[in-house]
């Protein structure tokens, strides 16, 4: 006698032969017709075939539901039995003790069984049943009760109310924590030349003017020249910040909370620095930024929000003819420095109507160009600036002449002794049981040849 997969097995390929067969009756064009003689004797005997397997799985079912019932566990109750009566017996089966792994593998069998019946079937079939018509009953029983007992425990103790037991539910808590978005940094991406500062300060003669030479008639005096000098000066300005933070904060917080708040210090100080070497105004504590360095070059733009791409080519053009006329070399030192504003607006910009081709196609991409000159893009870049608080610059930088000077290079370190002054008062952090972290860098910034930075103020491309 075939096993039940088996006559489920054959009922379904019985049935895929009626539904090939009933969807060949079609006419010359294509269109259903009715059956032939000959055809409805054969759509019976497929029918037939149907019926006849269908009656054997019956009879299979019915075998094993009466094998499972009379394959009890010894520990199991008499069915029909009642209070008065414990005489009745049946034949017993040993109880099987099953190991948790043999009852994971049971439950995922009759899963996947139940899954399988529903597929091929469309039959509703719970899986403690099919394992309690294999001869499992007593464990889909231990299954069962487990399962309501578990419910009855959800609905008792609601973890959505406090006193019902929600203070014995943990929060579920993300141990990342979401960064903090800070501007991108684009001064040392340019790539200025380092100088080192051991003793806090630099110093390098330059030349101011050159000799001039002219001719002369035979017989006459040959002329004088002098050159000037003048001197380039750094000296270390100190940037830094201090975070206090209690120690049971760095004991019992998530697990990255202190490398995030090291990181935002990171950023923060590359962030000012950044800020300061373009707009830095100078004083006796911070560096003078290249915006405000001596002999610089200046281009000035139609002050509009729009821009035909003969106005925006006469920017970029004039800007690059203002190093070109400077004799400023190392074109491949150069770099545009933008606010993301003005970028996008370029970006966009289309050759005739909407549907052009982009006028800047270098502009595209992660790494972007203009007139072959890399593109550096940073919300450092104001774009409030002006009467209408909606101006912006374009900055043409040769970084071969900007100079970066280092005395000391970002430095973390930790106390839990130190005292801090904190809103005008001497905090302990041994006394106050805190931990302060430090940040901490000295530098300044320089500028080699004044003519190696044009800035272009006033545009409002974008706005």
């Amino acid at each position: 006698m075939k096993t039940l997969e088996q006559l489920r097995s054959d009922l379904k390929k019985a049935l895929g032969a009626i539904t090939e067969f009933e969807a060949g009756i079609k006419d010359a064009d294509g269109n259903p017709r009715d059956l032939t003689a000959d055809e409805v004797k054969a759509h019976e005997k497929l029918h037939e075939t149907v019926e006849s397997i269908e009656a054997n799985i019956k009879a299979v079912e019915r075998s094993m539901a009466a094998k499972a019932r009379n394959s009890k566990a010894a520990d199991a109750p008499i069915e029909g039995a009642d209070e008065e009566r414990t005489d009745r017996s049946v034949p017993a089966a040993p109880k099987i003790e099953l190991k948790p792994l043999e009852k994971a593998g049971l439950i995922g069998m009759a899963v996947a069984a139940t899954a399988f019946a529903r597929k091929d079937f469309g039959e509703s079939v719970s899986p403690l049943a099919i394992l309690r018509d294999n001869g499992f009953g007593s464990f889909a029983e231990e299954v069962g009760r487990l399962a309501k007992a578990k419910s009855a425990v959800i609905k008792t103790l609601s973890a959505g109310n406090q006193v019902s037991g929600g203070y014995l539910t943990p929060d579920l808590q993300n141990t990342d924590i979401i960064e903090l978005l800070h501007p991108e940094t684009t001064f040392l991406q340019g790539g200025p030349q380092r100088r080192a500062m051991p003793n806090g300060t630099y110093r390098q003669p330059a030349g101011a003017s050159g000799v001039s030479a002219s001719y002369r008639g035979e017989g006459t005096k040959i002329g004088t020249s002098e050159p000037t000098f003048r001197e380039i000066a750094m000296s270390a300005k100190f940037l830094g910040v201090i975070v206090p933070m209690t120690r049971q904060m760095l004991d019992f917080s998530v697990p990255g909370a202190r490398a995030f708040i090291e990181g935002d210090m990171r950023e923060a100080m590359g962030q000012t620095l950044d800020a300061k070497a373009y707009f830095g105004a100078g004083d006796d504590y911070e560096p003078l930024g290249l915006v405000n360095q001596p002999g610089i070059q200046s281009f000035t733009v139609q002050g509009t929000t729009t821009a035909t791409l003969a106005q925006i080519d006469a920017v970029f053009s004039g800007m690059m003819l203002k190093l070109w006329n400077s004799n400023i070399r190392n074109q491949g030192r150069w770099a545009w420095v933008i606010a993301p504003r003005t970028l996008e607006y370029l970006r966009n910009k289309r050759v005739g109507d909407d549907d052009g081709q982009f006028a800047y196609p270098s502009l595209q991409g992660a790494s972007p160009t203009m007139r072959g000159i890399p593109v550096l893009s940073s919300t450092q870049i104001p774009i409030n600036l002006g009467v209408a608080n909606n101006e912006s610059y374009i900055l043409l930088v040769n970084f071969a002449d900007t100079l970066f000077g280092i005395t000391e290079d970002l430095m973390m370190a930790a106390s839990t002794e130190a005292s801090v002054t904190i809103n005008g008062s001497l905090v302990s952090a041994f006394e106050n049981d805190l931990v302060f972290v430090r940040a901490v860098s000295a530098h300044d910034i320089g500028l080699r040849r004044g003519a190696s930075v044009v800035v272009c103020a006033a545009v409002k491309w974008g706005a």
